[in-house]
Formats: structure tokens, C-alpha cells, sequence
């Protein structure tokens, strides 16, 4: 049955609403997750990236774009939730739009605190995009290296990059961002 859309309180994240309370109730818009091709299988007809993580995360990024910080915050920690550890990438995706939002709000302490979940998050994870998106967190994050907490983030954040550069040092030359690998 497909989704029915209403508006919501922050216009434009409405969209993820239908998802996300299919997610909370159990109840499944046709994906399941399996990397099925569409017209194959229990996820005939739906696209896979309409599941409700796929659609709570984008929501997010949109909110943060629109500059309605608290709007992104509350989906942003949805898409996190949502997220299923086997799903590395994702979550590790998730989370760097999670920090991001943390630090455009002015709260380094959450910022930081998520951060280190995030560079928990499948140490191991040879990803281009997820490096890249690693890469424009670290300039974000750079004008607060004063604050303590963020400091020590910083020089654990580096070690983490480092680690994740060598997985990639046959797909990727280095980046201009962040520190030399």
C-alpha cells in the first residue's frame, strides 16, 4: 500500500514523516533491503532508496540547506536511529550530517560527542564519498580547534583519516582537505 503524504509542521520534512512512522510501526513500504532489483521480488515497484532511513537522511540535509537547524537535528538523529549497523556506509553518512548540524548550531559538545561515534563507525569502511564527506567535516570542525573537547576530537579525527587514506591509497590521490595523510 503506498505511503499516504501530509504536510508537516516543518514543510519540506513531511516527506520523511510516512516513512519514518512506517519504520516505528513495523510496517514496510516495499523495500526490504536486500539490494533487489525493482520489479524483483518482495520490492516490486518501489524504489530502494525510498526506505525510511534513506528518506528521514535526505530530509535532513535539505532542513540543514533551508537553515532550519532544529527541524534537521530531530531528522537527522531519525536517520541515525534508523540506520542498521551492517549498514556502515550509511551510518557513517548519517553521522557525519548529524556532527555537522551539531557544530551549525553552536553545540560543539554534541558535536563532539557524536563524533566519536561516527569515527567508531566501521573503522575499516573504504569509502570515496564518506572520506570526502570526512574531508568537509574537518574544515568545519577546524575554526573550533580552541575549544578542549574539540582539540582532542581533532587530533583522534586525524589519526582516524589517516587510517582510512591507506585503505583507499590505490583508489584515491590525496585531497587537498583535512591534514597530510
Amino acid at each position: 500500500m503506498p505511503a499516504t503524504w501530509s504536510p508537516a509542521p516543518s514543510g519540506i520534512s513531511g516527506l520523511a514523516f510516512p516513512a519514518e512512522q512506517q519504520a516505528r510501526e513495523g510496517t514496510s513500504d516495499g523495500y526490504n533491503g536486500t539490494g533487489g532489483l525493482p520489479g524483483s521480488g518482495p520490492a516490486a515497484g518501489v524504489h530502494p532508496w525510498r526506505g525510511a532511513a534513506a528518506l528521514v537522511s535526505e530530509s535532513a540535509l535539505i532542513l540543514r540547506d533551508l537553515n532550519q537547524l532544529d527541524a534537521a537535528l530531530a531528522q537527522a538523529q531519525a536517520a541515525v536511529a534508523l540506520r542498521e549497523s551492517r549498514r556502515a556506509r550509511s551510518l557513517a553518512l548519517s553521522r557525519i550530517t548529524l556532527v555537522d548540524i551539531h557544530v551549525l548550531r553552536g553545540d560543539l559538545d554534541a558535536a563532539v560527542q557524536t563524533g566519536h561515534g561516527l569515527l567508531s563507525t566501521s573503522p575499516t569502511l573504504g569509502s570515496v564519498r564518506v572520506v570526502q564527506q570526512l574531508d568537509a567535516l574537518r574544515q568545519l570542525l577546524e575554526p573550533h580547534r580552541a575549544y578542549g573537547p574539540m582539540r582532542q576530537y581533532l587530533t583522534r579525527f586525524d589519526d582516524a583519516r589517516r587510517a582510512r587514506m591507506l585503505l583507499l591509497a590505490d583508489i584515491i590521490a590525496s585531497s587537498p582537505g583535512g591534514t597530510p595523510a
